[in-house]
């Protein structure tokens, strides 16, 4: 693990300060964005999940909050349903990460997927986070390859 966090730092550190934005589709990833120093704009849709949508208003005011942030995407989460950020994206003029690249926050991924183990879960939330601010993904460290080759 302490490979893994030296490795992630690396990654994060590739990109400038003020473009180290987060804003998610749930309220999962304080820790993370107080350990790695990333700026957590919120989860302003945290309250809406797969049965719920946001309102128009609430798009709105989600989409003014990333344009102030100076955030470039918003991030979808594995486990909440991506139709409000792609919304909210849309209406900011920034990428939105869904599918695939979704971040794994509050679960782990299925069996199978990048995000099983909590190893691989961190691994492709850093490569997600830092292509997507335009940042370098150093290559990962042996014991790391390893951990999640188990």
């Amino acid at each position: 693990l302490t490979d893994l966090d030296a490795w992630a730092t690396k990654a994060l550190n590739s990109v400038p300060q003020e473009h180290r934005v987060l804003f998610t589709s749930h309220d999962a990833f304080g820790y993370f964005s107080r350990d790695y120093n990333v700026k957590f704009i919120g989860a302003a849709l945290s309250d809406f999940n797969s049965q719920q949508d946001a309102t128009a208003d609430h798009i709105k005011q989600a989409a003014e909050d990333v344009k102030k942030s100076g955030a470039v995407a918003i991030f979808a989460e594995n486990s909440n349903n991506s139709k409000s950020i792609k919304a909210v994206a849309a209406a900011a003029g920034v990428k939105a990460v869904i599918g695939d690249d979704a971040l794994y926050g509050d679960s782990l991924g299925p069996v199978g997927s990048a995000g099983e183990t909590y190893i691989g879960s961190i691994v492709h939330n850093v490569e997600t986070l830092v292509k997507a601010w335009n940042g370098k993904v150093p290559e990962l460290p042996d014991s790391v390859k390893t951990a999640l080759k188990k």
